[in-house]
């Protein structure tokens, strides 16, 4: 369905919450994503097929990490991120 033919109040949801991806693709975060966090060494990589791929194990009480790094916003500011690992890029 394009977004064009979305309601308004759909419509508003998806520019709330929409990351954009390389090339003009909206991410829309839906069900379990919104408990994803930044980690510049993320344990779940996004595939670009239409599902992600766990990289590393996660133990029971670990957080769910995805590189915020891989959406970008044009409207958007750079903003700091501490991840807190050794390599961490500081700011998306």
């Amino acid at each position: 369905m394009g977004f064009a033919l979305l309601a308004e109040v759909e419509k508003a949801f998806v520019q709330q919450h929409r990351y954009t991806k390389a090339g003009g693709l909206y991410l829309v975060p839906c069900d379990e994503i919104i408990y994803l966090n930044h980690s510049c060494n993320a344990n779940i990589l996004d595939s670009d097929r239409g599902f992600d791929i766990v990289v590393s194990d996660i133990a029971e009480g670990k957080e769910a990490t995805c590189d915020y790094r891989l959406f970008h916003d044009a409207d958007e500011l750079a903003f700091q991120r501490l991840c807190g690992d050794q390599a961490c890029c500081k700011t998306v």
